[in-house]
């Protein structure tokens, strides 16, 4: 993904900006189309590690996306690339779909085991966001809160194949030897009630890309239209 976009051969007007600590990726396509790849939501600042504060990654992930969507500030459109994307904290999802959002949303539900399902909504970030139309792009290959923000993205069209489906809340335990494991408690549903794990999240528009390209040259036809 870094190859092609920062290569000769990049679908951009220009190689690829390169930043959050090499997770994010940005630029312009024609048509007045702005695009962001995102490859994880977590670790957008040098040094943050997993068992780093939460609050330290939202604030990493805030600070990029006010200076992405400044830069892109003048698009009419963006086109989210998630489908290279190794997952990270739900919390740093929420913030990037925080941005798309113009008032209160339900994104998804969550149910667990003896209980019945409730309402997560999403508010509109207090800082900058973009009001206009988005495409998010997802595969096989966009894996826990990549696929939680696939969800979150409600007003987007997403175009590709079947997120992984590998997902849940899930809660930290250790044996006495000193492994780590962790427990699901409680598993996502989209706003219709359907199951997330295992499944995956269904695209609206169904692809059978292969190569880095061809998926955003459909989105940019989408775009047009």
């Amino acid at each position: 993904m870094r190859e092609t976009l920062q290569g000769p051969n990049t679908p951009l007007s220009a190689p690829a900006k390169l930043t959050a600590n090499r997770r994010v990726l940005y630029g312009t396509l024609p048509n007045n189309t702005g695009y962001i790849a995102i490859l994880a939501e977590g670790s957008w600042a040098e040094g943050l590690t997993e068992e780093s504060p939460q609050g330290q990654h939202i604030k990493a992930a805030r600070d990029t996306m006010n200076t992405i969507l400044t830069e892109l500030k003048d698009v009419k459109h963006i086109v989210l690339d998630l489908r290279v994307n190794s997952g990270g904290f739900d919390s740093v999802a929420m913030e990037i779909a925080s941005r798309f959002i113009d008032k209160p949303t339900v994104v998804f539900r969550k149910h667990s085991t003896g209980t019945q399902p409730y309402d997560i909504t999403l508010n509109p970030s207090k800082d900058i966001t973009f009001a206009g139309p988005v495409t998010a792009l997802i595969s096989n290959d966009t894996i826990s809160a990549g696929e939680t923000l696939a969800l979150a993205l409600a007003k987007a069209t997403l175009i590709g194949q079947p997120t992984r489906g590998e997902l849940s809340d899930a809660i930290p335990k250790r044996l006495p030897n000193g492994w780590n494991y962790t427990v699901s408690i409680e598993t996502l549903l989209t706003r219709a009630n359907e199951p997330v794990e295992a499944k995956g999240v269904q695209p609206k528009i169904l692809t059978t890309a292969k190569d880095v390209i061809a998926d955003i040259k459909l989105a940019l036809t989408h775009a047009a239209h």
